[in-house]
């Protein structure tokens, strides 16, 4: 019996093939969660090896051949500023010359939720279908 959960409510009903999808997703799910602990381990280790091989370096790409498998690494950073007006008195005329300013606007919650009951809003606000998100427990 499949239990169905809608906001407050819940009731049953009969559909196999879904109940039997439901299994073999949690089963499948427990198998990649395994080996993505084994793959998370083993990044750990190369990374490490990566970043001694790297120092003193200006590569940020290494790759390793070992047999007849091979990793390529890349590193990349992401940099924000964290106080402009510090920043700014640092670096004085260069200042402009360095940094970009950048003004995006993003949609309240109560503009999406506008957006998606008022279709006519949808001529200035994309919208882009999201693959569904899943929890997987098994109980």
């Amino acid at each position: 019996m499949l239990k169905i959960k809608k906001a407050k409510t819940e009731t049953e009903a009969r559909n196999a093939k879904v109940e039997k999808a439901i299994e073999e997703l949690a089963k499948q799910k427990k198998i990649a969660d395994d080996a993505n602990e084994i793959v998370k381990t083993q990044k750990e280790i190369i990374n490490e090896f990566a970043r001694k091989e790297l120092k003193g370096s200006d590569a940020q790409t290494i790759t390793f051949i070992a047999k007849a498998n091979s990793v390529k690494v890349s590193f990349s950073y992401d940099f924000k500023i964290q106080d402009k007006d510090k920043l700014h008195a640092f670096l004085g005329d260069r200042f402009n010359d360095l940094t970009s300013e950048q003004t995006e606007f993003k949609p309240t919650t109560k503009l999406k939720e506008m957006a998606l009951k008022d279709k006519s809003l949808l001529k200035f606000i994309n919208v882009k279908d999201k693959s569904p998100a899943y929890e997987v427990k098994t109980l």
